[in-house]
């Protein structure tokens, strides 16, 4: 091979590798501009045990030791009040939601047995609360409840009804009666029922592992769908 040859095949090779390795840097330089620093504030709430949430999204309830809200917000971002108002034994918390300046997301921490969560225009995950007996009632909202997964017994019994295009996603845990009504919505349950009772109506859809008993009725718009 003559020289000029080699020469020019070796400037192909320093060029390819100069350019692999600007996109190599272009990549992790796009990856870091996209970290966003965070800071939170803490509400420090009282005991309470049911659980209004409207208009709101990017929020977690967690089971824990004290009762608080933890916001997180981008660094340089103005920390603003989040409405939140305490009636009776109800929390009622309005417009967490990402059309809020520099807010980036909320953790509900609960310290006591939660007896029900209503849901309005919202989007939530509970991961893990402590509730024999826990009712959910949504409207126009979507939920994913994560609790305690491998089919450990966790509630005695769940009420679920959903309304106006409400979803709901469970995961994989055991119940002894799993009560559900649902209205233009969609339930996928994962859950290991003894009892499985349901109502569907208005094009809705349901999901469902079966159950020792199960007594489902639907409309002609409606959908139920078993699995074991």
């Amino acid at each position: 091979m003559k020289t000029s040859k080699i020469i020019f095949i070796s400037l192909l090779g320093t060029i390819s590798a100069f350019i692999v390795a600007g996109a190599i840097d272009v990549r992790l330089n796009g990856q870091s501009s996209r970290i966003i620093e965070n800071k939170n504030s803490h509400i420090t709430l009282p005991l309470f045990s049911n659980i209004i949430i409207e208009n709101s999204g990017n929020l977690n309830v967690i089971q824990s030791d004290s009762a608080y809200l933890e916001v997180n917000w981008q660094k340089d971002a103005e920390e603003r009040d989040i409405d939140h108002i305490l009636s009776g034994d109800t929390l009622i918390i309005i417009g967490i939601s990402k059309s809020v300046e520099g807010l980036l997301y909320a953790n509900l921490y609960v310290s006591g047995p939660i007896n029900s969560i209503i849901l309005r225009n919202s989007q939530i995950v509970i991961n893990r609360i402590n509730s024999s007996v826990l009712s959910i009632r949504m409207n126009g909202s979507k939920a994913w409840l994560n609790d305690k997964p491998n089919g450990e017994l966790l509630y005695n019994r769940l009420d679920i009804r959903a309304t106006g295009e409400s979803y709901i996603n469970t995961g994989d845990f055991s119940a002894d009666s799993v009560n559900v009504t649902l209205q233009n919505s969609m339930a996928n349950l994962n859950i290991i029922a003894g009892r499985l009772n349901g109502v569907l109506s208005e094009g809705s859809t349901m999901t469902s592992r079966q159950a020792d008993d199960i007594q489902l009725k639907k409309d002609s718009t409606s959908k139920i769908l078993m699995r074991y």
